[in-house]
């Protein structure tokens, strides 16, 4: 079944990779480069049943996301999956495991490996 995604990753070529590897796989994708105000009246307006979003290790912008979305009574039924850099220096699946989040995207990842991660939300 297709799902309806929100991309919200802040390099652009990042989130048009994604947003084309989900659309190839029937899902309907809406894209905002992570801006607070933008993402917020997306997720506000359209049905949204999940949210790729990067995960700011240092700053607290993917907590916020998970946060907003899950203590909002209309929004918390969304997913929030977050992309994860490996190989940026101090992350750790030791560190990835103690934040929120219903799923992690490792960068670097492949379309199988994405859409996994999609279809593991969708159930």
């Amino acid at each position: 079944m297709p799902l309806s995604i929100i991309v919200l990753i802040v390099d652009s070529d990042i989130r048009n990779l994604i947003a084309a590897i989900l659309r190839s796989d029937g899902h309907i994708v809406l894209t905002a480069d992570g801006r607070e105000q933008e993402w917020r009246v997306i997720i506000e307006e359209q049905l949204i049943d999940l949210v790729i979003a990067d995960l700011h290790i240092g700053s607290r912008q993917g907590e916020v996301i998970y946060r907003t979305i899950k203590e909002t009574p209309t929004t918390r039924h969304i997913k929030v999956a977050f992309l994860i850099d490996t190989f940026a220096p101090g992350t750790t699946s030791h560190l990835a495991s103690n934040l929120s989040g219903d799923a992690y995207i490792p960068m670097p990842f492949g379309r199988e490996e994405l859409l996994d991660v999609v279809a593991s939300l969708n159930k």
